[in-house]
């Protein structure tokens, strides 16, 4: 029977070799590769089976294929989890966020809405049903309207 410090060293070394590689795996669908990405994120070894996490925009989804048999490289992985995570017609999201309240994430929000807007990348509706927008209830109506306002 093995000890349990010895189990959890083998799963740390797994998984960092698994970080590693994916680190060296890149699509063109993908800017950077996997990691630095954050396309792939909680990478977990629990014994013989991989898990991870993989968030992609809606026009990405063919890529779990693709990793899940680039992951074959792993002989020792009996099986591998690929938990998939996107948002039904969404190609890109961007998080903005912080854990202190007052430090200008909605600023950002709009500005960074506001300059996309411009190169025609981002519609900043305001949560119509298939379109593209800022979700977040306290920032949409009011703020965003002022600042389209100071923009013309």
């Amino acid at each position: 029977m093995s000890n349990s410090n010895e189990d959890n060293k083998e799963n740390e070394v797994r998984q960092n070799q698994v970080k590693e590689y994916l680190k060296t795996l890149e699509f063109r669908e993908i800017y950077g590769d996997l990691i630095s990405s954050c396309v792939v994120r909680n990478i977990r070894v629990v014994g013989d089976y991989l898990y991870l996490k993989l968030f992609l925009g809606s026009d990405q989804i063919k890529l779990k294929e693709i990793i899940e048999n680039k992951l074959k490289i792993f002989s020792w992985a009996k099986k591998v989890y690929l938990d998939l995570k996107f948002i039904k017609g969404v190609k890109r999201t961007i998080a903005i966020g912080s854990g202190k309240g007052g430090v200008g994430k909605s600023s950002v929000t709009v500005g960074l809405a506001l300059n996309l807007k411009k190169t025609e990348y981002f519609d900043v509706s305001s949560g119509v049903e298939n379109s593209e927008g800022i979700k977040d209830e306290k920032l949409i109506s009011e703020f965003i309207s002022k600042a389209n306002k100071a923009v013309k």
